[in-house]
């Protein structure tokens, strides 16, 4: 039996899971921030819009358990929600960056990926004080 070749999605982990901030360009550190920045910020606004609190409430209400969260909210949820959540809030207003040569917006996947990762990791201790 054959093995199937690696689709774009397992090379790029693979590619990301080998990253190394102190070898990525200084250039390329500082635009990513500027993107996550931009994110965040559209993410917070994007938060009390209508379409983004009945998502919020519904995903809330569901009573999934992890330690994501969603923007704007303190009860943890599961990371699946969060990014669903957060992913309303950051697009829903169409604030949201775009590579024009791509038609892309970063923080489609990168933006809230790595807010969800990273408030995976810190909300435990948070949610403990």
């Amino acid at each position: 039996m054959s093995v199937p070749p690696p689709n774009h999605g397992q090379e790029l982990v693979r590619f990301v899971h080998g990253l190394r901030l102190q070898d990525t360009p200084a250039d390329v550190v500082d635009g990513a921030k500027a993107c996550l920045l931009d994110a965040l910020g559209c993410g917070i606004f994007g938060s009390g819009q209508p379409w983004s609190r009945i998502l919020a409430d519904e995903m809330l209400a569901e009573g999934s358990t992890g330690n994501s969260t969603v923007i704007g909210h303190t009860q943890p949820v599961s990371a699946p929600a969060a990014a669903l959540c957060n992913g309303t809030a950051i697009h829903g207003f169409e604030l949201d960056d775009l590579i024009a040569e791509s038609i892309t917006p970063v923080a489609a996947a990168a933006g809230v990926m790595s807010v969800i990762i990273g408030l995976e990791q810190a909300m435990p201790l948070m949610h403990d004080e």
